[in-house]
């Protein structure tokens, strides 16, 4: 009879083996691509955003608001996912989503324009690495 009934269904031969890891990466490849392209699409609006709160044109404190609400949902969005994937692009989003989270506490609480451009100023260093990995080919 062989193995046991448990054994005998949790045995797959070498060929299907092969098979299923192929198909998990047919699988999983363009998954990759799409993570980029979309940190790519996030990146570039928030860079775009963090480009603007830089000018010294006179911000009123709902705008202020606005345009962190909006930088830290982005920052989010291309820090949540990367997550568990590219470590090294995790840290890097990190590091964009503090910047840009100081920039909309400057911003918000302290109302201090100054610092949440500096801060606007700051995330932009990383984040243009995170485009450039991310930027399509």
């Amino acid at each position: 009879m062989g193995l046991p009934r448990l054994h005998r269904m949790s045995y797959i031969p070498p060929m299907r083996k092969t098979l299923l890891v192929a198909l998990a990466l047919f699988v999983a490849l363009p998954a990759i691509a799409s993570v980029k392209s979309e940190v790519y699409r996030q990146g570039t609006r928030l860079a775009a955003i963090l480009q603007d709160a830089q000018t010294n044109a006179a911000i009123t404190d709902n705008s202020w608001k606005s345009i962190g609400r909006e930088a830290d949902a982005l920052a989010n969005g291309i820090m949540s996912d990367l997550a568990n994937t590219f470590r090294e692009q995790h840290k890097i989003s990190i590091e964009v989503r503090q910047e840009v989270r100081a920039m909309r506490f400057a911003a918000g609480a302290d109302r201090n324009a100054e610092e949440a451009r500096a801060h606007a100023r700051k995330a932009l260093v990383p984040l243009a690495k995170l485009l450039e990995w991310s930027a399509p080919r």
